[in-house]
């Protein structure tokens, strides 16, 4: 008796943990890609007001300090396309084609996830205008790997599948000491 009943506790906050742990999984899931892709809007407008700001020879200096405050490649072109500034330090007056830098250069802000050929990996990228004198002038764009916000899902999913493991094997030593407890005064009158 006291096995079946230590059994079907366990199995019922087994049960009941899981039916929580799932949806509670997928909304922390979303809340970390969201707040992965905010922040490094934010990280790309910051970058795109200081560049504002400043002359065309100081965009190189603005890149380095933001990919070593953000460890994004910042990547900084000016209103033709042509790269001025590179965190990369890849060879600078070539053409940077790209559909963001072109979206940023028409005025938007941009972000979304593509397949990058050059790393073979999927890519987070945030692009924005740089704008002086009311007129964009330039684009700069943040990227991250996409892996880094998978990691930090993944993580997140491994202690959440440790805690409620731990919840089951607690569970299962309480309706073992409760079952104990259930079962021992009739096996006292039994015998």
């Amino acid at each position: 008796m006291t096995r079946r009943l230590v059994l079907a506790m366990t199995v019922l906050v087994a049960v009941v943990a899981a039916a929580l742990a799932v949806p509670m999984a997928v909304v922390v899931a979303n809340d970390q890609r969201a707040a992965f892709v905010a922040n490094l809007e934010v990280d790309t407008l910051s970058a795109a007001a200081t560049l504002s700001a400043e002359p065309f020879i100081d965009w190189q200096a603005t890149a380095e300090e933001t990919a070593a405050r953000t460890g994004a490649r910042v990547v900084v072109v000016d209103s033709g396309a042509n790269l001025m500034a590179d965190s990369d330090n890849s060879s600078l007056d070539r053409s940077f084609d790209r559909p963001e830098i072109n979206d940023a250069l028409a005025g938007s802000l941009t972000s979304d996830v593509r397949e990058s050929t050059t790393l073979g990996q999927q890519l987070r990228y945030v692009a924005a205008p740089v704008v002086q004198d009311f007129g964009v002038v330039g684009a700069v764009r943040l990227s991250l790997p996409e892996s880094i916000v998978d990691d930090e899902v993944q993580e997140t999913a491994r202690w959440l599948i440790v805690f409620v493991i731990s919840v089951v094997v607690a569970a299962a030593l309480v309706a073992w000491g409760l079952a104990r407890s259930i079962a021992s005064p009739r096996q006292s009158l039994a015998r």
